[in-house]
């Protein structure tokens, strides 16, 4: 799932089973609310939520199980997370 280039996104109610990737991409995102989030991942690389060069973002009731980090923020200026994990 991946919110890219918008403002006033909200995602709510969403369960993600054994994706490939990341599960929740927002990049490049203001004002954002991620809520009653399941997010179930074993793969290497699968992130959890990634917030990427976004401000204003708000997680709550979340449940993360990953092979990688449940919840990151990276603060690359011009990047939507779009490339993937390797960049």
């Amino acid at each position: 799932v991946v919110g890219r280039h918008s403002r006033g996104l909200r995602i709510a109610g969403l369960t993600v089973v054994n994706p490939a990737c990341w599960m929740v991409v927002i990049g490049g995102c203001r004002d954002v609310d991620l809520s009653d989030l399941r997010l179930l991942g074993a793969g290497y690389t699968t992130d959890g939520v990634d917030v990427v060069g976004s401000s204003q973002v708000r997680v709550q009731d979340v449940f993360c199980i990953g092979g990688d980090d449940c919840l990151v923020v990276k603060a690359f200026a011009g990047y939507d997370g779009l490339a993937g994990p390797s960049g």
